[in-house]
């Protein structure tokens, strides 16, 4: 039983480097994850890789009207405790 079992974890920018090792670990701990990110084909290919321990959702992170929506919903569907990790990047104007 790793450290994050039964737990669901939500981690954005989770679809490429720094977020997809995080999703990596946190799966192999025992989490179950959604990926929320813009990239949506690498969030699809990291979601099939894993499966069925990870879900993506093609979310801007940067606006809370489309992400705090997408942050409710796992905790509705599974009932379990979450975890948050912020890992996307941004760019400056």
């Amino acid at each position: 039983m790793g450290e994050l079992e039964g737990r669901v974890a939500i981690i954005t920018g989770g679809a490429s480097g720094i977020g997809a090792a995080t999703t990596r670990l946190f799966v192999e701990n025992g989490a179950r994850v959604v990926v929320a990110d813009l990239q949506r084909e690498l969030g699809n290919a990291l979601a099939a890789e894993l499966a069925p321990n990870v879900i993506f959702e093609r979310t801007d992170v940067s606006t809370n009207r489309t992400s705090r929506p997408r942050c409710r919903a796992p905790r509705r569907r599974s009932g379990d405790s979450i975890a948050c990790s912020t890992t996307r990047g941004s760019v400056a104007p």
